[in-house]
């Protein structure tokens, strides 16, 4: 088990962020468009998108504030980027968001 953890983070993108060595762990998908102005608001306590709450999707604006909180606790760093092309679905915006996760790269090789 420990071998197939090894061979998974060591195929990960590797970055270099100020100097230190990151493992990059980037998420692509198609999912409720985030506004730009609005990602460092999600990314807190109890906040929820509109389009969310206009969708009647359930939910209680914990899920990218814990998935920050975890990687930051890891002495990590967690960013989203958003696509400005637009997909309505029963007029709901979607859009391709990308959701990364930078670890400090620490295991030997």
């Amino acid at each position: 088990m420990l071998l197939l953890l090894q061979i998974l983070w060591e195929t990960f993108s590797k970055e270099t962020i100020d100097g230190c060595p990151y493992i990059a762990l980037i998420f692509n998908m198609l999912s409720l468009a985030i506004e730009k102005n609005e990602i460092s608001i999600l990314m807190q306590q109890g906040k929820r998108s509109p389009h969310a709450l206009r969708a009647q999707i359930p939910g209680s604006g914990q899920g990218l504030f814990v998935a920050k909180k975890m990687v930051e606790l890891n002495g990590g760093i967690f960013s989203i980027t958003t696509d400005d092309k637009i997909q309505k679905h029963q007029g709901i915006p979607y859009t391709k968001n990308t959701f990364k996760l930078y670890f400090k790269e620490f295991l030997e090789h």
